[in-house]
Order: C-alpha cells, then structure tokens, then sequence
C-alpha cells in the first residue's frame, strides 16, 4: 500500500515520509536455491527479497535500503568465490550494487575469510560500510579507539516533501557489532583486531553523529535483542541501546528472528507489537533474506533540521509473494557466478552404502556424525603424528549443524545411499571452520558435555508429551562427544544432566583424566556457550577446512558404511514422553527408519511435523 504521512499540525510546517529498509543476516542466499541440496529454495534468498524491495520502493516516494551484517559467508556460493575469485568482485557485493544499498554494517561472519578478503569486498561495494566497535587499536576510552572501518557516515538523500518540494535529509548511519568477534575469530584472523562494548560505543559516537549534522540517525546493530539490564560486551545489546536514547531507526539482526513479533512477551521496554525499544522504531528481518524490514518515518521542518513526528514498523515475507522467480537484475549480476558453482559442487567424490540425515540427531545416534567424527579421527593421526600426546585417548565433539530451527523445515541434511558429491560436504557441515585438537580434562569433558545437554527443555517425570527442545539452544551447538559413552537425564536440572561419562572400552572418565577432543576453531575459542573449551591446550591449531577433511576422507575410504555409533543415551524415565519436531517423515532417505521410542505424531502449522520420544522405550 502506498504511506500516506501524519498531517503535521501546522499546515505550513513542510513535512516528508521516509521509508528505511532492512536486510539482515543474508548469507550470501542470494539465489532462490540450496546449494547443498543442489534444488531450488524459492522461499530464499536476495533475489526473491529484491521483489518486495523494488514493491516498498514503488510505495513511497522517498527510500533507503541498509544492509545489517552477516552478508559475506554461509553458502556454498560464497566458499567458491573465496577459494576461486578471492580478488574478484564478491558475488554478495555484485548483488547489492545492483539493488543500489544505500549504506551497511559488518556481522560477525564477515570475518570468517580473513580481514584481506573482507576488506577486497569493502573496496568494491558502490555504497558505505560502518562499525564503531570493531576496532585495529583500542584505547582507554572510545575517543582513543582506531577503529577499523569507519564508526559512521551521513548519507545526505534528496527527498521530496507532501507538499512537492525537495529538500536534502542528512541520514546518519552508525554500525555496531558483536564484541564476541574478537573471541570467535581469532584463529581466522592473520592479524588481531579488539572489540568495544556497543552500549558504550555507540554512547560515544551518536552525539559526536548527530553534532556532525545528521537530520536523523539509524543505527545498523549486528545484535539481538537480549536483556533489557546492560551488561559489558553483552552478544544481544539492543534494548539497552536503544536505553540510550538519540537513536530515530534501529535496526537489529544477529540472532535470525523477527521483529516486530507478537508472539514476543510485552515488556516496559519493548512493544512486540508495534515493534519499539524505548520508544524507539526497531525491526529485525529474520535471515537469508526470506523477511523485509520497513521502518516508516514522517518528518517535520524544525529549527532548520527534520525531526520524526510518527513511525510505523512492518515486515514483509518473501513466501506472500506470487511470483516465485526472482529478481531478473539481481538474478543475471550472478548467474556466471551461479552456473559456475554448480558445476563445482556436482563434482562425485565417493560413495555411501548408509543413509546420512539428521532428522533426530539430537535424540539418536546418527550416521552423519558418525561420518564427521571417523573423518575428524582419521585426521587426529596426522596432526598427532610424532606428539608426545599422541596416545592419549581422545573423541570428536561434533554437532548436528542443519537440523531444524529457525532457518525451517527443509533445514536438515537427508542423504540416500549412492553417490556422494563436493555438495554433499556442506551438507554435512556448512560452516568454513577448521579443525583443531585441545587436551583437556575429565572434569572440563563433564562440563563440556554439561553445556550440550542445555539443549533439552526441563522434563518432569510421569507427565507425557511435554516439550523436549530448548528453543534457546539451536542444533549447532549442541555437540555430541564420540569416542565416549554417557547418559543424559533432561529431568534434572542443567548442570547435573550427564552421567556414566565412559571411554568406549567402558573406562569411567575420571576428573583428573587427560584426554584430547576434536573439535573446531569457532568451538575451541569457546563460541556457542562452551567457554569451557578455552581452557583446554590448543594441541594442534585450526588449519585444515573440516570439509575439506570430510571430503578427503570420503574419497579415500569409499564405499562408506557409517553405522551409527552410539556416544549416548537418555535416562530412562518411566511413563513419560516428550513432543520435538523434525521434517517430515517423507525426508528420511531411502530405507531409513525411526529411531526406537520415536513415532511420528503428524504436521504443524509451521511446516515441520511432531514426534513423540517416549523415555522408557520397550527393549
């Protein structure tokens, strides 16, 4: 529908409607097309997200598209070009030249290449990117900070008023992102960079923008929502910042949810409705480009500056749209780049007589890290070779990285006996990460198994169909430790979850025990919660891509028959079951059945369908 502004109270006051919209956490899903699937995704990607922009456009007279962060990694696309055209323009950059962003922000996944692949992208983009707490140098106070992009910039934009006169709005931009960076990336990275707190980061900088002569200031935050108390380097820091005051746009990302979203609790702070933090007009556009986040302001002509009046937050979704092919501009600025990926990724490796999925990954064993952690054992060997801790015993910590969550219900790796391509790699495990070895102890093997089993929701004993999964916790980061044995009792409270912790020749695991566990380098830096990991001596450091591990590994030993292994299992909890969903039952590969104590209860709302695990399975 076209925006029709607030009349301003007095007539002769000029006013003008502008429109802002956001893109987050793309991922590089610029086609409507799964890679790893080698099949169409028509619910995804930049390419179907340009129909609604070029449909928000049209709508209002005045427009600024921004980008949030996380736009440089995450698909197989982008892992070709890294690897094949490191000098070449981005294939994300191409695409978002030709939409003409206006201005855009760095996530944390930008850096996952290196800070000389990411700043070749930078150089080549036709429109600014800012972050003011990413920094090359950090001093005693933001002031003193060198800061590694610029913190921020004024876009001026021409635009026309109700009344058919134009006038130039200075539109300040300022970008921040996860402190955490620093942490997660440290072994990507050839040279270090440090992070600042984004509360206080941007504390600094928004009126050191607004004196600079911004009309009115939209800040990019690469963050979710979080707490509403301010922490120091908080992940999620949206609602304290927006504490602060001096902001006129936010917006959000990180965390691949929506907002405006009713389903949100209401707090003083936050009106999941309206979508306001502390007033102020916030909106989070999901990832991999399926949402549209639009924040529309009407602006006022005072005191020789524009100043918002009223707003109106929405989101639109790419699956509302009739047409299901995509953006013809965006869609031709990639199609070399497209057509050439394809003919990668098809290429055969090897063979597998088992199924590989991951349907229930996070409630049976699974041929599919069965696979992962004999490929990662095969390569402990090498990289041990000649170590004095070479005969201590070790196990691969590996987690389901595609199985479900928010990212929907197509979202698991359902691989049938046959052939095996370059593709089938990234199924597998999607993300660039390396392999490192850490040596550790018992007692930190029991804490990292401790912080897995965070993954299940509290079960009460003798209560059916009760919810299994915490939806906090997403599959990636629920790791499963082969090369042990160990028991998880969800009915207890987390923290004293995990018991029998046993080698697999039935050894108990004692807390003084020195073992090595496989792991990668964004786990091993203590992301997704294991801070655990940081403890453990690096062995071996993050060298070798893990799919290139997978893949080295199923060339060489194909055909495969992965059978799966079994690291662990529930307590048995008399008359009592549990509700999770998974795909549905049609995914599973050829031949695959359900796993004992699961049965398929049927389809929700969301596309996903129900099981129920029931605790006491009959033997």
């Amino acid at each position: 529908m076209t925006i029709r502004p607030a009349a301003a109270k007095d007539q002769k006051v000029p006013t003008l409607h502008l429109r802002l919209l956001e893109t987050t956490d793309l991922h590089v899903h610029i086609m409507p097309y799964d890679y790893g699937a080698d099949s169409t995704l028509p619910g995804t990607g930049l390419a179907r997200t340009a129909q609604l922009i070029t449909q928000a456009r049209a709508e209002a007279a005045n427009s600024l598209l921004f980008d949030n962060g996380d736009f440089l990694q995450g698909t197989l696309i982008a892992d070709w070009a890294a690897e094949h055209q490191p000098r070449g323009t981005n294939p994300m950059i191409v695409a978002m030249n030709t939409l003409q962003y206006a201005g855009g922000t760095l996530g944390n996944h930008e850096f996952n290449y290196g800070l000389p692949y990411l700043q070749r992208a930078l150089q080549d983009a036709n429109f600014p990117f800012v972050c003011a707490n990413v920094l090359r140098a950090k001093g005693e106070t933001s002031a003193d900070d060198t800061t590694l992009i610029a913190p921020w910039k004024i876009i001026p934009h021409t635009s026309v008023a109700t009344d058919g006169s134009a006038h130039e709005i200075n539109v300040g931009i300022l970008g921040l992102a996860p402190p955490q960076i620093e942490m997660w990336e440290k072994f990507n990275l050839s040279a270090p960079i440090v992070t600042r707190d984004i509360v206080d980061a941007a504390r600094y900088h928004l009126p050191r923008l607004r004196a600079a002569g911004a009309d009115i200031i939209v800040v990019l935050c690469h963050s979710g929502l979080g707490s509403g108390a301010h922490t120091t380097d908080m992940e999620n820091a949206a609602r304290p910042l927006a504490a602060l005051g001096g902001i006129d746009a936010l917006f959000t990302g990180h965390t691949h949810r929506l907002f405006p979203d009713p389903s949100l609790p209401k707090a003083t702070d936050t009106d999941p409705v309206a979508g306001t933090l502390h007033g102020i007009p916030t909106v989070m556009a999901g990832c991999y480009g399926k949402q549209l986040g639009i924040i529309d302001l009407t602006l006022e002509r005072r005191n020789d500056s524009w100043k918002p009046i009223s707003h109106h937050v929405h989101l639109r979704h790419v699956d509302q749209l009739e047409d299901g092919q995509g953006d013809r501009g965006v869609m031709e600025s990639i199609k070399p780049t497209h057509d050439a990926v394809l003919d990668h990724i098809r290429r055969p490796i090897g063979h597998t007589h088992e199924a590989l999925h991951t349907l229930f990954a996070q409630m049976a064993p699974s041929a599919a890290l069965a696979l992962i952690a004999a490929a990662m054992d095969d390569a402990a060997d090498t990289m041990l070779d000649g170590h004095d801790d070479a005969d201590l015993p070790r196990s691969m910590a590996i987690s389901p990285c595609k199985a479900g969550g928010r990212s929907g219900a197509h979202n698991y790796v359902s691989i049938p006996p046959g052939p095996l391509a370059l593709r089938h790699t990234a199924e597998l495990y999607p993300f660039p990460n390396a392999m490192c070895l850490l040596k550790l102890t018992g007692a930190d093997v029991a804490l990292w198994l401790e912080t897995a089993a965070r993954a299940f929701s509290r079960i009460q004993i003798g209560t059916q169909d009760q919810p299994l999964l915490n939806r906090d916790i997403p599959s990636y980061n629920f790791d499963v430790l082969h090369g042990l044995t160990y028991r998880i009792d969800p009915s207890r409270p987390v923290g004293k979850r995990v018991t029998d912790i046993c080698l697999v020749d039935g050894t108990p695991l004692t807390a003084t025990d020195r073992i090595l566990v496989g792991t990668n380098a964004y786990r091993a830096s203590g992301g997704g919660g294991y801070s655990v990991a940081r403890r453990g001596q690096l062995l071996a450091p993050p060298k070798v891509p893990l799919r290139q591990i997978i893949q080295d590994y199923v060339t060489q030993q194909s055909p495969l028959t992965p059978s799966p292994s079994v690291p662990w299992s529930f307590a048995t909890l008399p008359d009592t079951s549990a509700l999770f969903t998974s795909a549905r039952p049609e995914l599973l590969p050829d031949d695959s059945q359900l796993p004992p104590g699961i049965s398929a209860v049927g389809p929700d709302e969301t596309g996903f369908w129900r099981y129920r695990l029931t605790f006491d399975p009959p033997t």
